[in-house]
């Protein structure tokens, strides 16, 4: 059975990892999806620390 998929998919899958014009554009969806989990994660973080310091500023007052 994976000799006979081989035989049938196999060239097209080399030529297909040959073909390397869609790479650049996997690379960078990877890459902006990465930036994007990096600044949603600051930003929560960021907006915690900011809504723990405003509270401790209202309870001081």
């Amino acid at each position: 059975m994976l000799s006979t998929l081989t035989a049938i998919y196999g060239p097209r899958l080399f030529a297909l990892m040959k073909d390397r014009k869609g790479i650049s554009a996997v690379e960078y969806a990877v890459l902006a999806v990465g930036i994007v989990l990096v600044v949603a994660v600051a930003a929560a973080k960021l907006g915690t620390a900011v809504s723990g310091t405003f509270g401790s500023v209202t309870a001081g007052l």
